[in-house]
């Protein structure tokens, strides 16, 4: 792992590695077949991809590194953590699988079958949310954020990913396919964005994923296998692309923060020597096993705390739930995560300017072991599942603000690779920009009510076979 040492590293990975590997991949295909099966099985739009998006997002963090050492001839930098920490995140995945496909149907909410046509997304609306996240976006690149408010500013953002799903929302109910294709296309600037101005891949991809999930399920069943097709030629040209940008990293970071033609010269540089992948190659591989792997934390995590038994006992987890309260109105509250936290349970030394993140697994097994790994991702199941169906219902029956809460809270849940603290301040940031903009629309409706105008109103009706929300819906102006 760049930067990372921790005890004798294996010149060469023998069956003791490889043989449970497999046994515990084809557990991780399974599993992931289970819930994408379970998601995709029903009639109509049952969900607005937050499962799915979820899934892609746990393979990407935790199951695509210990893939690679299936490769033959190909060992990673510290195979002894592999096993141990790819059994660990099974034990997630088993729990979000069980929590998704079977515990969240203790929910009396039932994904809307017969809902009539999808209610169209007023353009105000979306127009709104991308200019209000782009402002968010421009503001912190600029440092023109108020003390107190930098979660309010990072989370904004966020609102660019949403406009984009609801400009593809509305043009897939109009049938507009030319548009989905757009705007699916322009989410590309996110990742693209996020290297040119910090030279950082991930954080853009993060905001892109749920969108191209969220485009897929807009597909009709007839077009799933057109879906899959096209979704491996996209995993193949993603990893292109990460090992092609993992090879200038260094160079792209060294430009961040200097002239824009400057830095923008130096990203067409390394987009003009596209490389392809290819897993006959080791200077491929290696990004994989040591960037896209943090099953080796984890690993590395289960042999530090079986020697120290120097657990959590719930700190972190009680100092997440804490992060939910605004800095600006509790100045010293505490705060832990990063590479110093990372460092305290897992013995890994980390080289200076190097940083990374516990991410949810880790965090989990050093509180209370892998069971509670098993059972927090039971709990996330079931509410990203109950996110999923409630969005969607929200989303065909014109009750946006419902489905904005939804998909802002499914979004930070999907940040796995993040310590739980981000998760809870990304979802309370989430809720605040949704009721705060709820509170500018209805302020909005009051000044064109009194002037004369009649504002726009969602629709009230629910079909009664929404159970659960029939009672609780109430309209919202935009």
């Amino acid at each position: 792992m760049g930067g990372a040492t921790f005890g004798g590293i294996p010149t060469s990975c023998d069956t003791a590695v490889r043989e449970p590997l497999q046994w515990i991949s084809l557990a991780y295909v399974l599993l992931s077949v289970l819930i994408a099966v379970h998601v995709l099985k029903k009639r109509g739009q049952t969900h607005v991809g937050c499962q799915l998006a979820f899934l892609a997002a746990f393979w990407i963090i935790y199951l695509a590194g210990p893939l690679v050492y299936l490769v033959p001839g190909y060992c990673g930098p510290s195979p002894e953590f592999e096993v141990p920490g790819a059994l660990v995140c099974l034990y997630g995945l088993a729990g979000f699988a069980v929590g998704s496909v079977f515990l969240s149907k203790l929910f009396r909410i039932r994904p809307l079958k017969d809902a009539g046509p999808a209610v169209a997304v007023p353009s105000g609306l979306r127009n709104k949310l991308l200019i209000l996240g782009m402002t968010f976006l421009v503001c912190t690149r600029l440092g023109a954020v108020l003390p107190g408010l930098q979660s309010i500013f990072s989370g904004g953002q966020q609102l660019m990913g949403v406009a984009a799903v609801l400009n593809i929302w509305e043009a897939a109910r109009l049938k507009e396919y030319r548009k989905v294709v757009l705007w699916t296309g322009l989410s590309f600037i996110f990742p693209l964005e996020t290297i040119v101005n910090e030279g950082f891949f991930s954080f853009g991809l993060l905001l892109q994923a749920p969108v191209l999930v969220f485009a897929a399920t807009c597909i009709g069943k007839r077009n799933y296998f057109r879906v899959g097709v096209f979704s491996m030629v996209g995993i193949y040209l993603g990893l292109s692309l990460f090992v092609t940008y993992f090879r200038d990293r260094e160079e792209i970071r060294a430009l961040s923060g200097g002239r824009m033609s400057s830095r923008l010269e130096r990203v067409t540089q390394t987009f003009e020597n596209f490389e392809l992948f290819s897993i006959q190659k080791p200077k491929h591989l290696d990004p994989i096993s040591g960037r896209l792997n943090q099953a080796l934390f984890v690993g590395a995590g289960v042999s530090y705390m079986q020697t120290t038994q120097g657990w959590a006992h719930g700190s972190t987890l009680v100092t997440a739930a804490l992060h939910i309260v605004p800095r600006i109105l509790w100045k010293d509250k505490p705060w832990s995560g990063g590479s110093s936290l990372l460092t305290q349970y897992t013995g890994l030394v980390f080289s200076e300017g190097t940083t990374f993140a516990m991410g949810q697994v880790l965090e989990l097994y050093v509180n209370f072991g892998p069971w509670m790994v098993f059972f927090g991702y039971v709990v996330m199941g079931a509410l990203v599942a109950r996110m999923d169906v409630a969005g969607s219902n929200a989303l065909k029956t014109g009750n946006f603000q419902t489905f904005l809460y939804c998909f802002l809270i499914a979004q930070a849940i999907q940040n796995v690779g993040n310590d739980f603290i981000f998760s809870t301040g990304n979802s309370a940031t989430g809720i605040v920009l949704v009721y705060g903009l709820q509170m500018f629309m209805r302020l909005k409706s009051r000044r064109l009510a009194a002037s004369g105008h009649q504002p726009y109103h969602s629709p009230t009706h629910w079909p009664p076979s929404a159970p659960g929300y029939v009672d609780r819906y109430t309209p919202t102006s935009y």
